[in-house]
């Protein structure tokens, strides 16, 4: 598997948590609504980088896009403009 990182700025539009069960496991999934010009997106995200943001701000984002799945993640947060 090859993953390559990126710096990204986005706008947080929302943050969503959720839990989720199946086939007897559970655990939660972090997510994030984004906007870069007039493009919005949902990405998936840590839990760290979903508490360490606020709806409506901008971001400077460390992303990891996987090869085998042709899947973009944010993985970290660079500046924090609160």
């Amino acid at each position: 598997m090859a993953k390559i990182q990126n710096v990204t700025k986005l706008v947080v539009i929302k943050k969503i948590a959720n839990s989720w069960e199946k086939d007897g496991k559970s655990g939660k999934s972090f997510k994030l609504i984004v906007l870069q010009g007039d493009n919005s997106e949902t990405l998936s995200c840590t839990e760290d980088v979903l508490n360490s943001v606020e709806e409506f701000k901008e971001y400077h984002f460390v992303t990891d896009y996987n090869t085998d799945y042709k899947s973009l993640r944010i993985v970290g947060v660079i500046d924090n403009k609160k």
